[in-house]
């Protein structure tokens, strides 16, 4: 009877030890399923958290991206839309003179007493020359460049203006700054100099400012003062023309400067059927070649 008492007793305190084994088990994989769920939460937020923070990243990117670009196009000194612009107000302010503005550049130069511009300018045959200091020039598209002065367009009234007042005006950038120079130049020097100095027209001037500044120009009026000077201008008087005449064709044709000077005004100046073009002053070299042929 002791016996079975006994076992029934080791039986109790076995299984009383595996059920607590149990609980424990149960107990032990709920705390490591919570721990692993709190974790899972703690990785998808710290995910999410890493998300955001590279969208804002990525959108404040985009911004700046944005923004520097809006700069850049705000800051470009010159384009084809500005160009435009210029093509419409220099013909307009050039009527208020009663004079007729045409555009040139170095594939359509134009020829102010035989020296064709821009190209003789920016290939070095001669020397822009800015207050008498020369300067180094180049075409530029944008504005932009590494020469004194970056030359932007041409305009000119060669092919209609009165002969030796006629206008070459060049419109460009100098230490990044807007910039109208006119030369009226008609006769060479021995430094190749090409004299230019700022225009002193007002609206001109301050019409390109306008527009590289992205603004609509004023209109141009006609000014007393220059319906003034214009109506005082003197004319040049035949003995200048032709002596103008002599010089273009001593340097552009060679012709021998002492026979020239032989030949009286009249037929040179009758000679002379204009140099807008490199056929008109060949022309005008071969009329008098006709009866001087020892000029060459």
């Amino acid at each position: 009877m002791k016996k079975w008492l006994l076992l029934l007793i080791g039986m109790g305190i076995l299984f009383t030890g595996c059920t607590s084994e149990n609980t424990r088990t149960k107990v032990n994989v709920e705390t490591d399923t919570t721990i692993e769920t709190k974790k899972s939460k703690t990785q998808s937020t710290e995910q999410t958290t890493t998300e955001m923070k590279q969208s804002v990243e990525a959108s404040t990117s985009e911004s700046l991206t944005t923004e520097s670009s809006s700069e850049e196009v705000k800051n470009t000194l010159w384009d084809s839309e500005k160009s435009t612009q210029l093509a419409t107000f220099v013909p307009q302010w050039g009527k208020t003179l009663g004079q007729e503005y045409k555009s040139y550049n170095p594939q359509n130069n134009v020829s102010l007493y035989g020296t064709p511009l821009p190209s003789a300018v920016i290939d070095g045959n001669w020397k822009m020359a800015i207050n008498e200091a020369p300067v180094t020039v180049q075409w530029s598209e944008d504005g932009t460049g590494h020469a004194d002065f970056n030359l932007v367009a041409v305009y000119s009234d060669v092919e209609t203006g009165e002969y030796l007042g006629q206008h070459v005006y060049f419109f460009g950038f100098q230490n990044g700054q807007p910039k109208v120079y006119l030369t009226q130049q008609n006769q060479g020097n021995e430094n190749n100099y090409l004299y230019f100095n700022e225009t002193q027209n007002q609206q001109l001037k301050q019409g390109f400012i306008d527009i590289v500044n992205g603004q609509t120009p004023q209109n141009p009026v006609v000014e007393e003062s220059t319906q003034q000077a214009t109506t005082d201008s003197a004319t040049p008087s035949s003995h200048e023309r032709a002596q103008a005449i002599r010089e273009i064709l001593k340097q552009n044709q060679g012709f021998n400067e002492e026979v020239l000077n032989s030949i009286p005004d009249e037929e040179i100046l009758d000679s002379f059927v204009g140099n807008a073009t490199n056929a008109q002053l060949a022309q005008s070299a071969m009329n008098l070649l006709e009866k001087y042929p020892n000029l060459k």
